[in-house]
């Protein structure tokens, strides 16, 4: 076992130690520096990708051990108040800040909170995998991987401030892929969820379902070109954008962004959707699992990603906001 792994398991039964003692979850301070990136590596001035114009981009990195991993992902309708989940059972939690033309430049505030569970002890592994966040009702949801399920924890604004419910799902995800169960879960107009799955096959395609109330109604995602969906998001018409991750030993990480009608998304259809945008070499692009919609007064939306880094040194935290047109 790798020193590093031996460190990161040591803070996080410290962690646990620390919770355990003072009676709850303990928010901790961490030093983030962000480091401007282009969208495209080799023409520093490119400023659209698709229907996606870029408002900025930064890679996040920190000397805190504990910083990384961050796969889901939501941001306040502000704009700068942030909130991810990491592959390790953390909260992340931080401000976005923007320059005078509304481009992002930095990040201040970072903490780190240990994510709790069901038995309202800190997760570990195997449990700690957190992979997306959706927003409903008032309520942060959860999907994770390796142990598949949902929780549902408090309001965006302190989602550890309660102790989590585990909910329902269909038999086929809970027994899923320990690494391709719930990847990516949105909130549609209605208050329901749609979740889909990376791995889970059905038919030609992946399984995804519309949860409500404990009933899950069956769908099927178009999967083509090698992606996968990692996570999602609800445009203000409804619609849905999904984000979609390729990985190849020559190509290196790809990502795209589909959009899928809400008038597509019913029980047992088949959901396909026009590509809104690509982001492979040489534009910059990592392993983006995250992404966050902040809804604009011209019917647009803010389009935030985030990559998982998987603590790994060989790849990186970044950070990246566009604008789309309503």
């Amino acid at each position: 076992m790798r020193r590093g792994r031996l460190r990161r398991r040591a803070i996080r039964a410290a962690t646990v130690a620390l919770v355990l003692a003072a009676g709850g979850v303990a928010a901790e301070p961490v030093a983030v520096t962000a480091i401007a990136v282009p969208m495209d590596t080799a023409d520093a001035a490119a400023a659209r990708a698709g229907e996606l114009a870029f408002l900025g981009g930064l890679r996040l990195r920190s000397g805190d051990p504990s910083f990384g991993g961050l796969s889901g992902l939501w941001v306040a309708p502000d704009g700068r108040s942030l909130v991810a989940v990491t592959d390790q059972g953390a909260w992340v939690t931080a401000m976005l800040v923007y320059d005078e033309a509304g481009r992002l430049t930095g990040i201040v505030d970072a903490d780190i909170t240990p994510m709790r569970g069901i038995d309202d002890l800190p997760l570990l592994p195997p449990w700690s995998d957190a992979e997306s966040i959706a927003v409903s009702g008032g309520r942060v949801y959860v999907s994770f991987e390796r142990q598949n399920r949902l929780y549902r924890y408090g309001p965006p604004e302190a989602p550890w401030s309660v102790t989590p419910e585990w909910l329902p799902l269909p038999d086929v995800i809970a027994a899923g892929p320990r690494n391709g169960g719930l990847e990516a879960i949105t909130e549609l107009d209605d208050g329901r969820l749609l979740v889909f799955a990376e791995e889970i096959a059905r038919g030609d395609g992946l399984a995804a379902w519309i949860l409500d109330d404990g009933a899950a109604d069956a769908l099927t995602l178009e999967s083509d070109g090698g992606f996968l969906p990692t996570g999602a998001a609800t445009l203000p018409n409804g619609d849905v954008l999904l984000l979609e991750r390729r990985f190849s030993i020559l190509g290196g990480f790809a990502a795209r962004l589909r959009r899928i009608p809400r008038a597509a998304i019913d029980a047992g259809a088949i959901l396909g959707g026009a590509v809104v945008a690509t982001l492979a070499p040489p534009l910059t692009t990592d392993n983006f699992e995250g992404i966050a919609l902040v809804p604009l007064t011209d019917g647009g939306a803010l389009v935030v990603l985030v990559s998982d880094d998987n603590f790994s040194a060989l790849q990186r935290t970044l950070l990246m906001v566009f604008r789309i047109a309503g």
